[in-house]
């Protein structure tokens, strides 16, 4: 029975000794070489399209360090660049296969922070502090932010069947922001508050107010397929938001009266559309 014992306890010690051997080699594997071999090597074949597709798109050259710490300088995909991005996953939670991530996006004094842990079974926590708007920026974004944003917002979510399903989704980002693109209009201070509210939907909720210029307000959702707003502004004629409403299309509904933004007028909109 000792000798017995003392075999288990032998053949244990071995498994975490080979675990731990494991795990390292994993945690210091190069980044570019994983990239590369995602885009046209050993794991190519296993991933999804779509993903594989993605993938296609980085530069394997802008690659540094290992999958448990490193660096892509800059990150572009589908034509939305992000100045920097670096990563760190926790080697202790990799594991026990509870991994732990963070993210850095952009350089300088204000860059984006995301942490994420992914549990078993596909249950994943995000949480995202905002930072400076110029970290993200891109031909392919239809606008174009200056300014910085403060706050967090965390989600809890699942990915069940390759679709997402929003459980939890709290906090808000405020701050001063500046339109660049595609005309210069200072939005001032701007409030963005999103929650979930369905498994697989998404509202949000935006604010935007300069005293004595304007107050707007837009309200949102987006499905699976699917997506639709509904806004209105009070907004005074030498508004610089006003020739900005008035291109869009947003609808007069008279004039406004006694009030800090008078002279000037009511507008809305409403629009929607598919994925």
């Amino acid at each position: 029975m000792k000798h017995l014992y003392k075999l288990l306890l032998g053949s244990l010690f071995g498994l975490v000794l080979v675990w731990v051997f494991l795990v390292t080699l994993v945690y210091q594997a190069p980044a570019a070489w994983l990239v590369h071999q995602a885009q046209a090597g050993l794991f190519s074949g296993y991933l999804p399209v779509e993903t594989r597709k993605l993938i296609q798109q980085l530069d394997v050259q802008a690659v540094q360090g290992s999958l448990g710490q490193g660096s892509m300088e800059p990150l572009v995909l589908q034509g939305v660049e992000i100045q920097k991005l670096h990563w760190f996953v926790s080697p202790g939670w990799l594991a026990v296969l509870h991994p732990k991530i963070s993210l850095q996006l952009g350089s300088g004094p204000l860059p984006w922070m995301l942490d994420g842990a992914i549990r078993p079974g596909g249950d994943f926590q995000l949480e995202l502090k905002a930072g400076s708007l110029e970290v993200i920026r891109g031909q392919a974004l239809p606008v174009a932010l200056e300014g910085r944003l403060e706050g967090k917002l965390k989600l809890e979510a699942s990915v069940q069947s390759g679709q997402l399903d929003c459980q939890q989704l709290e906090g808000n980002w405020q701050g001063v922001v500046r339109l660049t693109q595609p005309m210069t209009v200072n939005l001032g201070r701007v409030h963005l508050e999103p929650q979930c509210i369905g498994s697989q939907q998404l509202g949000w909720q935006v604010t935007s107010a300069i005293s004595g210029e304007h107050q707007m307000q837009l309200q949102g959702e987006a499905g699976q397929n699917s997506w639709q707003f509904s806004a209105q502004a009070e907004v005074n004629q030498n508004a610089e938001l006003a020739p900005l409403l008035n291109m869009l299309g947003w609808r007069d509904q008279g004039a406004l009266g006694a009030s800090d933004l008078a002279p000037g007028r009511r507008l809305e909109a409403r629009g929607g559309g598919r994925f």
